[in-house]
């Protein structure tokens, strides 16, 4: 039937110029089905399993730097989703500046519970992990929606060291605490904890560092960030949250500084530089920043300024 991932998935179809849609066995004939209820004619719809049993190919494709790598397509929370164009240069220089800013390595052992279509799930851990060759550990968001302490069962028995939440999740967390109460984890092992994707709320943060604390949870675990698909994920870091450096009055929490190869400027509607302290828009440059949407030349006049 006609709902909103539905129109979502149309309008991505058309945008990319009607591609060939891969799904999986059990998704393929719900998809094939919207050829007649959209009226698509065009539509080719295959499953990875299908590709399986092909040879493999011989032509193989020497990538370079500024090739496109993926099309990363925007949550559309503002409107029908824009395709982020994003090259192997933005995609590796954000993954190396990620790991020199935070000292990641090949021995750790990471978390992702947000879906592979998010920068967080796809950018932020896969594609970094694959570099480190760390073990990384994913599993499907609805799972934490539906008990968000599944979430620290999962750092406890794998001995997570690195994972990632949006403020909503840390709320989740807060809001069972008889059940945190009755707990029986170590979550020593934790060092990172990214939060990012919505407002970072200081009292929400603290609270969970709080509750969690019995069970090893480090005082400075929390490291609030900022990033989007056009810069290829979080490319700021704050490393100096915890319990003592915070208050649950602050208004705002700083998401530190910008990874190598990015720099970060506010200016004013004259896309001039503000004081410190000063509200203005927040301009970034640098290698990880996309080259611009796909076929959106309307919103790259939009997004782009001379420099």
């Amino acid at each position: 039937q006609t709902n909103n991932a539905v129109n979502k998935l149309h309008y991505a179809w058309q945008r990319l110029e009607q591609p060939l849609v891969l799904t999986d066995v059990k998704l393929i004939s719900q998809i094939k089905s919207l050829s007649g209820l959209l009226n698509l004619d065009e539509l080719q719809v295959i499953t990875i399993d299908e590709l399986r049993k092909c040879e493999l190919g011989q032509n193989l494709y020497s990538s370079q730097q500024d090739d496109l790598a993926l099309i990363m397509l925007t949550s559309g929370s503002t409107g029908m989703s824009k395709g982020v164009m994003l090259t192997h240069k933005n995609l590796l220089s954000r993954t190396i500046g990620s790991v020199q800013r935070n000292n990641f390595s090949t021995e750790d052992i990471t978390l992702n519970w947000m879906s592979l279509d998010h920068v967080a799930g796809l950018i932020y851990f896969h594609i970094r992990d694959v570099y480190l060759g760390c073990k990384q550990i994913h599993a499907s968001s609805h799972l934490v929606i539906e008990n968000p302490l599944q979430w620290l069962n999962w750092i406890d028995q794998f001995g997570v060291t690195i994972t990632f939440a949006p403020n909503f999740a840390f709320s989740l967390v807060n809001n069972c605490v008889q059940n945190i109460e009755q707990g029986n984890w170590d979550l020593s092992s934790i060092r990172f904890i990214l939060n990012g994707a919505e407002q970072i709320v200081a009292a929400t943060s603290r609270r969970f560092l709080k509750l969690l604390s019995p069970y090893g949870l480090s005082s400075t675990a929390i490291y609030p960030a900022w990033g989007m698909a056009e810069v290829s994920s979080g490319i700021t870091y704050n490393d100096n949250f915890s319990l003592e450096s915070t208050t649950d009055d602050d208004s705002f929490v700083t998401v530190g500084l910008p990874i190598p190869g990015v720099s970060l400027k506010i200016v004013d509607n004259q896309n001039q530089i503000v004081a410190e302290g000063e509200i203005g828009s927040l301009q970034v440059k640098g290698l990880t920043v996309t080259s611009g949407y796909y076929q959106n030349p309307t919103a790259n006049q939009e997004a782009f300024t001379a420099d």
